[in-house]
């Protein structure tokens, strides 16, 4: 999961360590609002799901680069 783009939240290191962390449920509602109840189901599905593929790093690379390329255009 470390390495899907879709897994990511950008928060300041307090609002991650003072707000995210101290209040789930407040967080879990932010979270649906934010990015959606698909994508947060897609990501419990994928973290729910073993993957033993040895990770190919260059792979990783050349596909997270084109992920960020598609949102910035």
């Amino acid at each position: 999961m470390q390495f899907e783009v879709d897994n990511v939240k950008a928060l300041c290191i307090g609002c991650h360590l003072y707000w995210w962390h101290k209040h789930p449920i407040e967080a879990k509602e932010w979270a649906e609002k934010a990015l959606g109840r698909a994508r947060l189901n897609r990501l419990k599905k994928q973290a729910n799901t073993v993957n033993k593929t040895p990770w190919d790093f260059k792979e990783i690379e050349s596909e997270l680069k084109n992920k960020i390329e598609e949102l910035i255009g």
